[in-house]
């Protein structure tokens, strides 16, 4: 039993390493290649609504796909109220971002915004459609399919961002990229998952997830309006083109270090839950010690399994969702940041 945890959570490690640095370097070989065709307003108008797009998934989502993972024995009921409570409130906040649109091109000065707003947000229905099933894919240790579904998304999607942007579309370029992906992702999802959404809505499902899924929510916020305000401060006093800068430069530092950052959570999540309810259910003698998985510079470490487990595991998501909301702010002061600032500028 014990065996088969350790090698699914290696399994899981490895695909979602392979995950999330691949896409990292495709993000970073496709960057090259459309930063000798755009401009950095081109980047600029993209990057100043970033946060709009971040702070609409974690409404979508609000916490209910971890929720749905935590839940050892999470119903087909669970699964569709989740789906369609998703769908929902995303088409009610591109509802509001696309009335919204002409206020954002005005704060910024920038008319085009209200095309590009209108047309990126898609992005925000089309990611709600396919949740679901990236969460039964990480519940069951499916990571495989989830790094295939990605990076196969991202290639088709780069491919169509760089044939547009030598197709002087510019800006439109950008905006497919991203549009792509998400389209993309939603319909190799649905191809390579057998779950469908039945016409079942339970409300008691969400309550009994809400209690969980708020914590989450908040540190999420919290987390990437801290993450995402800059470009648009940057935005509304130094114009795009800086802003232009800026979001490249930050997004080639987090290449370099957000890949090492994010990749290990992504995977650990359900293994750590898994053995939490082995160690929490079985009545026998067991070790009192629960080995994890570290990469780099973790070495392996022993942790009090059951009571730790049955007693600690809410109180431990809080506050490492506290942690994650104050370490953004951190970054900001990264040496770094210039290097890369002066990279994108030679490039151009």
């Amino acid at each position: 039993m014990e065996e088969n945890l350790k090698r699914k959570t290696t399994k899981a490690l490895v695909w979602s390493t392979a995950d999330k640095l691949g896409q990292q370097l495709f993000y970073l070989v496709a960057g090259i290649i459309l930063a000798r065709q755009l401009s950095p307003e081109d980047y600029g108008k993209v990057g100043v609504l970033t946060i709009f797009i971040a702070l609409s998934g974690i409404l979508i989502d609000s916490g209910f796909s971890s929720a749905l993972i935590r839940k050892k024995e999470a119903t087909q009921a669970d699964y569709s109220t989740v789906f369609y409570v998703n769908v929902a409130i995303s088409c009610v906040l591109y509802g509001l971002l696309y009335a919204a649109a002409p206020y954002i091109a005005v704060f910024f000065k920038v008319p085009d915004l209200i095309y590009i707003c209108r047309i990126l947000f898609l992005v925000i229905p089309l990611n709600a459609l396919s949740l679901i099933q990236q969460t039964l894919l990480l519940k069951h240790f499916k990571l495989s399919v989830s790094a295939r579904v990605n990076l196969w998304s991202l290639g088709i999607a780069s491919v169509v961002a760089i044939a547009m942007a030598y197709g002087g579309m510019g800006v439109w370029s950008l905006v497919a990229q991203t549009l792509g992906l998400s389209f993309f992702r939603a319909v190799f999802f649905w191809v390579f998952n057998d779950w469908r959404p039945r016409w079942i809505f339970r409300m008691a499902s969400l309550r009994e997830f809400f209690g969980y899924s708020s914590n989450l929510v908040v540190s999420g916020i919290i987390n990437n309006v801290f993450n995402k305000i800059y470009p648009i401060i940057i935005g509304k006093f130094y114009g795009m083109t800086q802003t232009g800068y800026y979001t490249q430069a930050d997004k080639y530092q987090d290449i370099a270090f957000f890949a090492y950052q994010q990749y290990i959570p992504f995977g650990r999540f359900p293994c750590f839950l898994e053995g939490a309810r082995r160690f929490a259910t079985v009545e026998t003698d067991l070790p009192e010690e629960c080995t994890g998985h570290r990469i780099f510079h973790f070495s392996y470490h022993a942790v009090d399994g059951r009571r730790f487990v049955s007693a600690h595991i809410d109180h431990v998501e809080r506050a490492m969702g506290s942690v994650r909301a104050v370490f953004p702010l951190a970054l900001f002061f990264g040496n770094m940041l210039s290097v890369y600032y002066f990279v994108f500028r030679f490039v151009q």
